[in-house]
């Protein structure tokens, strides 16, 4: 009876961190699984034979909805050839462990004259992991939770998907 308990406890706190990772939230889906992390844990701990099974059923419906969020790529080591829209022809820089690095020899090429303003913006938005788009999410969105007016920045209004730094909490921009 103790394993049973422990099985029970143990996934079901599985599926509130899971939930809360994946970025779900109440009214995302509808019907029975309209629920946040807390009650996936609700209904796991209370009727885990049936709640636990359906969460793994709709779980790739909110990974759908909750995209993650794209890596940071690092810059091209070598001579670098545009090969589509996205890509710009950069002078070989060499690979640097983060994105701060990047972005500030990106800033030392363009001081010097190698790269143009375009370039610089383009390759900036490539190192961000942000991809040009003509559809843009509003710079100003109240809170889905709290209501709290937020300023977004570039990332969030082109992902279209915020984190209130009020209630701490991840929504999607409608």
């Amino acid at each position: 009876m103790l394993i049973i308990f422990l099985v029970v406890l143990g996934t079901s706190i599985w599926v509130y961190i899971d939930a809360r990772n994946i970025g779900v939230k109440k009214g995302q889906l509808k019907g029975v699984a309209d629920m946040g992390p807390i009650g996936w844990l609700a209904v796991c701990l209370g009727l885990w034979i049936v709640g636990f099974p359906y969460y793994l059923l709709v779980r790739s419906q909110y990974k759908k909805l909750n995209p993650p969020r794209p890596a940071i790529q690092p810059l091209a080591v070598g001579s670098h050839v545009a090969t589509d829209a996205n890509s710009s022809p950069l002078p070989p820089v060499s690979l640097a462990p983060d994105f701060d690095d990047q972005l500030r020899k990106l800033a030392k090429l363009k001081e010097e004259g190698i790269v143009t303003e375009k370039e610089f913006i383009q390759e900036k938005k490539r190192i961000l992991g942000l991809k040009q788009s003509a559809i843009r999410a509003p710079e100003v969105v109240p809170c889905a939770k709290c209501g709290e007016r937020l300023r977004l920045n570039e990332v969030e209004r082109h992902e279209w998907r915020y984190e209130c730094p009020f209630c701490k909490e991840w929504s999607n921009i409608s």
